[in-house]
């Protein structure tokens, strides 16, 4: 009969114990084995990375600075707010173009306020992505940097737009 550290509480226990007197493990000597599936293990550690680094970045500083500071991934930047939302924010302006010569005096204000809202909302979108392909082009420099240029593009032809010299 050898004695060996119980597994859980390490006190040192007889390697024919069937259950550990100090804390009750069944079996205390033998190793734990793994019944989780072949990286299962590291799987459920990197998400948990990922809510863990998602929730302090996200709700420490607030949705607007966090997002502005390019803590979001590049995916939820550019395809969530990048193009899905600047499409449905820009629906509105889309729509009442077709009827501007059919607006009155009210309509234009509320036009032009509107206006005003969708440029600080495509400029906050613009910047957080383009931090984000910043954050991202340290480990993946191609996605980072395609995102960066389509980000540039996009906000030339915007202004452009808004400028009048596109129509």
């Amino acid at each position: 009969m050898a004695l060996k550290p119980c597994r859980e509480c390490k006190k040192k226990v007889s390697t024919e114990a069937t259950a550990c007197p100090s804390c009750g493990a069944p079996n205390p000597t033998q190793k734990k084995v793994n019944t989780k599936p072949w990286g299962a293990d590291k799987q459920s550690k990197i998400r948990n990375e990922r809510n863990i680094e998602n929730k302090t970045s996200k709700n420490s500083s607030g949705f607007v600075r966090s997002f502005w500071n390019g803590e979001w991934t590049l995916l939820q930047s550019f395809w969530g707010y990048g193009i899905v939302g600047t499409t449905v924010m820009g629906i509105p302006l889309n729509v009442v173009h077709l009827f501007l010569d059919k607006m009155n005096a009210v309509m234009v204000v509320l036009l032009y306020i509107y206006f005003i809202f969708y440029s600080v909302f495509y400029v906050w979108v613009c910047v957080g992505i383009w931090r984000s392909a910043n954050n991202y082009s340290k480990t993946k420099r191609v996605w980072g940097s395609l995102a960066k240029i389509i980000v540039a593009t996009m906000s030339l032809l915007y202004l452009m737009g808004a400028v009048g010299l596109i129509k």
